[in-house]
């Protein structure tokens, strides 16, 4: 069971706004029991569902970090996977989710047999969403061609630059302030997004 460090972000008309930090330690797939303060899925562990769910109750720019013990079931060979059924809730405020590596961590929809096509993330929030260091996998959704699911102004870092330089080489055919589609969505890329030196796209 945990939360919560506070710690400040600027609000629209510069008021400080206190977002929590909510530590994910374990591969379960529990709703949150409890209030929005304290990521709790009632059995004393914070789970990804359960510290979303916080997480859009709670007012303000919060962050879900990770930090699950290798003795962990959903643990193996070096990686941590969380499967999740149903749908996690969709993300309707904004939050920073920053993952130990995408090599390390892969959040996917269960494959069993009979699981409902979801998205492994749905953002509905026209706040910012950050996701980094965190693989997505078997998500889909039927009959959808993205339309509607992602608000314009929403961003997602692709590369957390935690150096003092900037991004040295650009993606192929992915110049600063280029545009591209995918699945009926438009981004922005910029690559001194973020605090100035990241990989930020933004949907249009």
């Amino acid at each position: 069971m945990l939360c919560a460090a506070a710690f400040a972000v600027c609000g629209t008309h510069g008021t400080a706004v206190a977002g929590l930090a909510y530590v994910v330690d374990s591969t379960g797939d529990g709703d949150l029991v409890g209030p929005s303060t304290i990521c709790d899925d009632g059995t004393g562990h914070c789970t990804l569902r359960a510290a979303i769910e916080a997480s859009n109750l709670h007012p303000g720019t919060d962050g879900i970090f990770f930090d699950i013990s290798t003795t962990d079931p959903g643990y193996s060979h070096g990686t941590w996977t969380i499967i999740n059924l149903p749908a996690l809730a969709n993300i309707s405020d904004s939050v920073n989710i920053s993952g130990p590596g995408a090599d390390k961590l892969t959040v996917q929809r269960s494959t069993a047999d009979g699981t409902p096509d979801f998205r492994v993330f749905n953002v509905t929030t026209s706040g910012t969403v950050n996701l980094s260091d965190v693989t997505k996998a078997s998500g889909t959704a039927s009959n959808d061609t993205g339309s509607g699911t992602l608000t314009a102004g929403t961003a997602f870092t692709v590369i957390n630059n935690t150096s003092a330089s900037l991004i040295s080489g650009r993606f192929s055919n992915l110049a600063n302030d280029a545009t591209f589609i995918s699945n009926g969505t438009t981004f922005k890329a910029k690559y001194k997004g973020g605090d100035g030196n990241d990989l930020i796209l933004t949907v249009q």
